[in-house]
């Protein structure tokens, strides 16, 4: 679900920029928050999200058995273990930068109408 969900958020936020970059070749058109929210989608894609799908999995193996820790936990903190905690945290960053840039976007083309 992760991968399909980055994928698509990948493929959308690159018809976003290109579709900005046809608008402004005018000139008129401000895409660096665009732009922005690109990159940090693109960071998400390419490196964060593989990296913390694999350590879900490997903590997920090391949890077999554990009881103690339900599915939401696991969502929210990762494995427990700092390394899948700080990339599932670093992928919420990026994906709070990704939206921030896109809202701001939208704002910005509001005052082009």
């Amino acid at each position: 679900l992760t991968r399909t969900w980055a994928k698509t958020m990948f493929l959308s936020s690159t018809a976003n920029l290109a579709t900005s970059l046809y608008l402004s070749s005018n000139g008129t058109m401000n895409i660096s928050l665009v732009a922005i929210g690109w990159m940090a989608m693109a960071l998400n894609w390419f490196v964060v999200v593989p990296a913390a799908l694999k350590a879900g999995a490997r903590s997920t193996r090391e949890r077999k058995g554990d009881n103690s820790k339900d599915l939401k936990e696991f969502a929210v903190n990762g494995g427990g273990k700092t390394e899948t905690k700080s990339l599932h945290q670093t992928v919420v960053v990026f994906v709070l930068i990704m939206v921030g840039a896109f809202v701001g976007h939208l704002v910005d083309l509001t005052s082009y109408v």
